[in-house]
C-alpha cells in the first residue's frame, strides 16, 4: 500500500496533463488552461522532489548528519521557490506595452467590455432620450492599469455630472486619430459634445514613405538565451525583473522624436486632426481637445504637446494640457506603476475635474447653450 497512493497521484496528475495539453492543442489556450496546467505540473514536481528527498535523504542511514541537514536547507529552498512560484502565477499588474506574465493576468482579471468593444457600460443601458458626451481616445481613456472602468476619468466624469449628460468612453488600446474616426462614425449614438484625447503616439499612422522606422520592442535584449527563457517562462522571476525600469521603451520614445521632426509626417497627422474639426463644424458639435504628455518625461513631451496644442488653437478647440495639472504629482502618483506609464488614478481623477470646469466655463454644460444636436 505504500506506493499506491503516490502511484494513484502521478497517474492522476498525467491524466490532467493529457485532458490540458488535447485542449490547447485542438481548442487554443486560455489562461485559465495555462494556470491550472503549471498549478499540476508545480503540484507533480512537488510530490516527485517529496518522495526522492523522503527516500534518498530522510529514510538515507549511510548520510551523515551535517550532510542531511545541508540537503534538508537546499530542499527546503527548492520547495519555497515551487510554492512562490504557484502564488505568483495568479498575481496581476500591468505593464506599459503589456509583454509580462503578470500583465496577462491583469487583463484576464480586470478587462471586461461591452459588445463594441468598449471598456464601457452596455448599449442597453444607455438613455437615449439624455445628451451624450463622448470620448475619444487610446489606452489612456480606456483606462489600461485602472482595474475598474469607473476610476477613469470619463468614469469619474460620469459620476460627477450625474443625471446630465451620457458620459460614453469610446477609448481602445493602441487606437490613433484615424481609427478613432472610424469609431466616431460607426458608433450608434451621435454625441452632443466631443472630446477627444490625444498621446504622442498618435502620429504613427502617419508615418509613411519616410525612412523613419521602428523595429519593435525588445523587452529582453539585455539577458542571456538561459536567463531569458527562465524569465520568460516563470511567473515569480518574471514579476521580479519587471520591479524595476526598463529601457525597452526607449527605442520607441527616439522613433516618435524623428517622427515628429519630420515636416511630411506631421502634415499628414495634422489633416487626421482635421477630421475631428471638420466634423465638429459640420455638424455642430462642440470639440474639446485632452493632450496627455508622456508622464514620465514632460519636457520631453513638448516635441508634441507644442504643436498639437498650436494646432487646436488655431482650429479654434478648447485644449486642457495634462501638464498644467499634474506638475504637483510624484512620478510615482502620476503613473499606475514605473513600468507601466499609463495615467494612475489619482491623475485620472485629476482630468475629469479639468474637463468637468472646463466644460463648465465653456457653457457647454446647459443644453440651451449648445447648438442642438449631432446634424450627422
Amino acid at each position: 500500500m505504500k506506493g499506491v497512493i503516490p502511484r494513484f497521484i502521478c497517474a492522476a496528475l498525467i491524466a490532467a496533463l493529457f485532458v490540458v495539453l488535447i485542449e490547447i492543442i485542438f481548442f487554443g489556450s486560455s489562461i485559465k488552461t495555462k494556470h491550472f496546467l503549471r498549478l499540476t505540473i508545480l503540484f507533480w514536481m512537488l510530490i516527485e522532489v517529496g518522495r526522492i528527498f523522503l527516500v534518498g535523504v530522510v529514510r538515507n542511514s549511510r548520510i551523515g548528519a551535517k550532510l542531511k541537514n545541508l540537503i534538508t536547507l537546499g530542499f527546503t529552498f527548492f520547495v519555497s521557490l515551487l510554492l512562490l512560484e504557484g502564488v505568483f502565477t495568479f498575481v496581476p499588474q500591468s505593464h506599459g506595452v503589456g509583454y509580462t506574465l503578470a500583465s496577462q493576468n491583469w487583463f484576464s482579471y480586470f478587462w471586461q467590455t461591452n459588445s463594441l468593444g468598449y471598456r464601457d457600460k452596455p448599449l442597453s443601458e444607455i438613455d437615449q432620450e439624455k445628451p451624450r458626451i463622448l470620448i475619444l481616445g487610446d489606452s489612456f481613456t480606456t483606462g489600461h492599469g485602472i482595474r475598474r472602468p469607473e476610476q477613469t476619468y470619463a468614469g469619474r466624469l460620469r459620476k460627477m455630472i450625474g443625471d446630465q449628460f451620457e458620459v460614453l468612453n469610446l477609448g481602445r488600446n493602441g487606437a490613433d486619430p484615424r481609427t478613432e474616426f472610424r469609431d466616431l462614425n460607426d458608433y450608434p449614438y451621435k454625441p452632443d459634445i466631443l472630446v477627444l484625447q490625444y498621446y504622442g503616439n498618435d502620429i504613427q499612422s502617419a508615418i509613411k514613405n519616410s525612412d523613419i522606422v521602428f523595429d519593435g520592442f525588445a523587452p529582453y535584449a539585455g539577458l542571456n538565451p538561459l536567463s531569458k527563457f527562465l524569465v520568460k517562462q516563470s511567473y515569480l522571476l518574471n514579476y521580479l525583473y519587471w520591479q524595476f525600469p526598463r529601457a525597452d521603451i526607449g527605442p520607441y520614445t527616439e522613433f516618435l522624436k524623428q517622427a515628429y521632426a519630420h515636416p511630411e509626417t506631421i502634415q499628414a497627422h495634422f489633416a487626421d486632426l482635421g477630421m475631428f474639426v471638420k466634423y465638429s463644424i459640420d455638424c455642430k458639435v462642440p470639440l474639446l481637445a485632452i493632450i496627455f504628455p508622456f508622464l514620465g518625461d514632460i519636457e520631453g513631451s513638448s516635441l508634441f504637446t507644442e504643436p498639437v496644442g498650436e494646432y487646436f488653437n488655431d482650429q479654434k478647440v478648447p485644449v486642457i494640457n495634462v501638464i498644467d495639472i499634474l506638475q504637483d504629482i510624484s512620478l510615482s502618483k502620476r503613473v499606475v506603476n514605473l513600468n507601466d506609464p499609463h495615467p494612475s488614478t489619482t491623475l485620472h481623477r485629476r482630468v475629469a475635474e479639468a474637463i468637468l470646469e472646463r466644460l463648465a466655463t465653456l457653457n457647454w454644460l446647459d443644453p440651451r447653450a449648445v447648438e442642438g444636436p449631432s446634424l450627422c
